[in-house]
């Protein structure tokens, strides 16, 4: 069966076994949360987990291109709307 992301989070079973973790989300509507999935392991005395939200959209686009050779010209061009 193929899940969306939403119905994907909501399983019972990451609950569970610890897989999901809510996080504060800022851009969210007021006390709104989202939710991500954890690590898919655990270790003998705690598990992986995060303390801050994903990145906003495009966050980290200018250094990934820059990583690949992009100028900052090709860069603009690239990003470009």
């Amino acid at each position: 069966m193929v899940r969306g992301v939403g119905e994907a989070i909501s399983l019972p079973a990451l609950e569970e076994r610890n897989l999901r973790i809510d996080l504060d989300i800022p851009g969210l509507p007021e006390g709104s949360r989202g939710a991500i999935v954890n690590a898919g392991f655990m270790f003998s005395k705690d598990g992986p987990g995060v303390n801050e939200p994903p990145p906003k959209l495009g966050a980290h686009t200018a250094e990934v291109l820059s990583s690949l050779g992009f100028d900052e010209q090709e860069q603009r061009e690239i990003t470009a709307p």
